[in-house]
């Protein structure tokens, strides 16, 4: 049976805390290390165009907007047929973690349209050499069977026009409504598990043997990530088609080293810094 995500509205979760609590709902958009344990890597703040790791080197072609925003004052724009609109952040070294190798990608969403077919990636990762993408939070037709106009969350890869088989979360999603998608991979349980909302809708077992492109990492060390295209080429991302876009607004992306529990899924989901 299919189900359908809405828009993202904090719940659920104590937005009050103490000296070693979560602070307030919205306290962690201007920062980088929300969890207070250093394992963010990267995040992509929409208000200065840069990551708030100093380390990684941003690059972006325009489309910031106040217009729509899930954070703070604006995010990126990409319209249908957009193929120069993007940010990216490159070289986030993510080695140093608990258990090399193990990664969460976070990112909100907001889909202005749908497309019949093919694939809408709000956040696309790769490491190394890798000419795909290992971990990709995406919207695109089911893996297999149903009907191509369905649009569903999933891991998709590059060069494909659908949610990479095993990836496939059986919930279909809708525009017009801020979604927050996080995915992680847990090297040593060897699965990936896709959170909609903060909520876990797909986990996906025996990961590094599953899909046209597993998720694991090539180089832990050497990551980059491109927010709402779809790329023809890596290492630099580039060739972008305007059929292959998001068609909508990105905001707030974030990297960890490491693995999240569905606690602290939360406090992503509600930006909830964590002192």
């Amino acid at each position: 049976m299919l189900s359908t995500f809405g828009g993202g509205s904090a719940r659920g979760f104590n937005p009050g805390g103490g000296a070693s609590g979560p602070g307030a709902v919205g306290s962690a958009v201007n920062a980088l290390d929300i969890l207070g344990d250093g394992s963010c890597r990267s995040c992509l703040n929409m208000e200065s165009g840069s990551d708030l790791n100093s380390s990684n080197t941003v690059i972006q072609g325009g489309g910031f907007s106040t217009a729509n925003k899930k954070w703070g004052s604006q995010s990126i724009y990409i319209p249908d047929g957009n193929d120069t609109t993007y940010i990216t952040s490159n070289g986030i070294d993510l080695s140093g973690g608990a258990v090399d190798g193990d990664y969460t990608l976070s990112v909100w969403f907001y889909l202005t349209a749908l497309r019949t077919g093919g694939i809408q990636p709000p956040m696309m990762m790769n490491s190394g050499a890798d000419e795909d993408a290992n971990g990709a939070i995406t919207v695109a037709s089911p893996a297999s069977g149903g009907v191509s106009s369905d649009r569903m969350f999933g891991k998709g890869r590059s060069s494909a026009t659908s949610i990479d088989d095993g990836y496939d979360s059986g919930t279909t999603i809708a525009a017009g409504s801020w979604k927050h998608g996080l995915h992680v991979l847990d090297t040593t349980a060897d699965t990936y598990k896709q959170y909609l909302n903060g909520t876990l809708i797909k986990t996906t077992t025996s990961a590094s043997t599953t899909g046209g492109q597993p998720p694991g990492l090539a180089d832990s060390s050497d990551v980059d990530y491109l927010l709402g295209h779809e790329p023809d080429s890596f290492n630099p991302y580039g060739g972008f088609s305007g059929s292959q876009n998001i068609i909508g607004y990105v905001d707030q992306a974030r990297i960890f080293n490491r693995v999240l529990n569905a606690t602290e899924v939360g406090y992503v989901y509600n930006e909830q810094l964590i002192s």
